[in-house]
């Protein structure tokens, strides 16, 4: 655990946030949303669940990579990932380390309009 972020542990976080097609840092997002300073909300967790919000974006698809999506590089339009229509499925990723998941890495871009997306992320 980073000492920057030892006061900040709080077990779980959860926060919807709004993807546009301008690609954007998760962590980033979460903060503007919730008012923290740069840094405040944690970039490293053991889990982060990333799922396309069911009431109100259902039918659109999200990208996820790293600063480069959606981008295109040698003719792919870069991503890691997609999550597309989907009613409510969601994607974990997950580590056996409690900092192995670098959430403040992690971009994304809506594919078409405005995406709600649902994120959770746990510490312990």
């Amino acid at each position: 655990m980073s000492v920057q972020n030892a006061p900040l542990r709080q077990g779980y976080r959860a926060v919807s946030v709004q993807v546009t097609s301008t690609p954007a840092n998760l962590q980033k997002l979460c903060e503007t949303v919730l008012g923290l300073a740069a840094g405040m909300f944690g970039s490293t967790f053991r889990e982060v669940t990333i799922q396309i919000d069911p009431e109100t974006s259902s039918a659109l698809s999200c990208r996820f990579g790293n600063q480069n999506v959606g981008q295109t590089i040698g003719g792919s339009v870069q991503k890691g990932m997609t999550l597309g229509p989907s009613g409510g499925l969601a994607d974990t990723i997950r580590s056996a380390a409690i900092n192995g998941v670098y959430f403040g890495s992690i971009w994304a871009q809506a594919v078409s309009s405005n995406v709600t997306l649902n994120l959770q992320c746990w510490e312990i």
